[in-house]
């Protein structure tokens, strides 16, 4: 190959390659600018108004309006899911799921709005968490806001019923309950729905008075819980 032919090749390869990086920073750009717009179009400017935590916020906690603050953040360095400032109401009195550091935006996906069920109890009752398993709890099918009653047996074989009608508040495989989709551990159940035999523990609303008994027949292991058919007169 003589040097005009080299040359040539050169020339080509290089025409090329300029022609690929246009490309590349066209596509780049365009898409860049589609962004850009998408996210004018969402948020009404290039900067918004968005709350963020001014301290750490714990798993579980409830969020307070003294612990969101206000501040300008570029649209492009935001997440999917800011909760902006006119949507503070969406944080405020809600619990985080995850931690949320200081200076971080709020984001909707790591804010749960699920009522807690320990704010709904009444006057007069008691929310009580007892350990239990599945052959005590209905075969692991037991879920919130079921009623069911609770029995206890002694070591001689008796049977004493101690409150009838109290309601399952929450209990320890209740996402589980929820999205379980025919995996191992999980079957199917009389009362609907699959039942998942990992449950350790069930909270129940309890009239004050049954709570120290309750407490004392938990603590022997001797609870059971039981859901009472149509024919009892429910």
């Amino acid at each position: 190959m003589n040097h005009r032919k080299r040359l040539l090749i050169s020339i080509i390869c290089g025409v090329l390659a300029a022609l690929c990086l246009g490309l590349f920073l066209y596509r780049t750009s365009t898409a860049t600018a589609r962004e850009q717009a998408r996210l004018f179009n969402r948020f009404g400017g290039t900067t918004v108004q968005v709350c963020v935590a001014n301290r750490t916020i714990q798993p579980g906690e409830k969020i307070t309006d003294g612990a969101v603050t206000t501040e300008e953040w570029p649209s492009v360095l935001l997440p999917d899911d800011p909760i902006l400032d006119s949507e503070r109401h969406k944080a405020v009195g809600n619990s985080a799921s995850t931690v949320i550091l200081p200076g971080e935006p709020l984001r909707s996906g790591r804010i749960d709005a699920t009522p807690i069920a320990l704010d709904s109890v009444p006057l007069g009752m008691q929310a009580i968490t007892i350990p239990t398993d599945p052959i005590r709890a209905l075969g692991g099918q037991i879920r919130p806001g079921m009623r069911v009653d609770v029995l206890c047996s002694s070591g001689r074989g008796d049977i004493e019923l101690l409150v009838q009608g109290v309601e399952v508040l929450a209990l320890s495989n209740a996402r589980d309950y929820e999205s379980a989709t025919g995996n191992a551990g999980t079957s199917q159940g009389l009362l609907g729905g699959r039942a998942i035999e990992e449950i350790r523990w069930v909270t129940l609303c309890i009239p004050q008075e049954n709570v120290q008994q309750i407490v004392a027949a938990a603590s022997e292991g001797k609870v059971y819980l039981t859901f009472p058919g149509e024919t009892l007169g429910r």
